[in-house]
């Protein structure tokens, strides 16, 4: 029996010397407090932030949108449509006013078209930064999903051996996402045209390769000056995409060909670009 007062005793001691230090019921602490209002804070600023990016790119979607059914209205009597002589290709028709489209972004100097994807867009080409529609929309916004773009080492008539497109992997399909179809060998042997409108012509290219290749700036990072490196850059680019995609073999080429590069991204693999690649044969 003493044994067990001693023991209760003891267990009141301890419950007696632990209870001063807890905090009285209701009562946070003022550290707390800050620590609370620090992150609502950031919670919401965050939240903000999210909201303006998405309102940029919903803004961005639509005005796409917008152009591309103007574009594609072919019961529209627009007197800049360009009637192009029988040729050996045939060229989608698009209602293409490049004096309006300039109006949207002076930057704008051609359309690419590729049938069966969502690529029905305008290129653009920023004077002094090679960057800037990498994350810069048509009204100047930044953000997603930005613009299909080259770079000042290209020349805006088409004109270089090869001319290098970029645009973003849009998971909502959008921009260059579609042309991971070619990954599929049955849509890649289906189509085989892409259309690049200007002012006063159109380009037919026929694509003769799509692949996985690294992440090597094309232009400053393979030299093409020469006739020969030229013909042996041709020759690399479809060996390697006979192993990591595929690759038309009804195409010739000379030192004279005209290139068309479209990259993308290749996932999330940062070292990895998706390439689909196309020889000009008509203007």
């Amino acid at each position: 029996m003493k044994q067990d007062e001693k023991l209760k005793r003891q267990a009141e001691k301890y419950v007696k010397k632990h209870s001063k230090d807890k905090k009285e019921p209701g009562k946070i602490s003022f550290p707390y407090v800050i620590i609370l209002i620090i992150c609502v804070l950031a919670i919401g600023g965050s939240s903000a932030y999210m909201y303006k990016m998405y309102s940029k790119r919903g803004k961005a979607v639509k005005t796409y949108e917008s152009m591309q059914t103007e574009v594609n209205d072919n019961n529209k009597d627009n007197k800049d449509v360009k009637k192009e002589p029988e040729k050996e290709y045939d060229i989608p028709e698009k209602n293409l006013d490049f004096a309006k489209l300039k109006e949207e972004n002076p930057d704008i100097y051609a359309w690419i078209y590729i049938p069966e994807t969502n690529v029905d867009y305008p290129l653009v080409q920023h004077p002094t930064n090679d960057t800037y529609y990498l994350m810069h929309n048509l009204d100047g916004s930044y953000g997603y999903p930005a613009c299909l773009y080259t770079e000042k080492a290209n020349a805006k008539d088409f004109s270089d051996k090869n001319t290098v497109i970029y645009g973003h992997d849009m998971q909502d399909g959008s921009m260059f996402k579609t042309l991971h179809k070619f990954e599929d060998r049955a849509f890649f042997d289906a189509n085989e045209f892409i259309y690049v409108y200007t002012e006063n012509t159109t380009y037919v290219y026929k694509v003769y390769a799509a692949y996985k290749y690294s992440n090597i700036h094309l232009l400053n990072g393979i030299d093409t000056s020469t006739n020969e490196n030229f013909l042996s850059y041709i020759r690399d680019s479809i060996n390697t995409a006979n192993v990591t995609g595929f690759v038309r073999n009804d195409i010739s080429f000379d030192e004279n060909s005209k290139l068309i590069t479209l990259s993308t991204c290749q996932g999330y693999v940062s070292e990895q670009r998706y390439l689909v690649q196309g020889v000009l044969v008509q203007q």
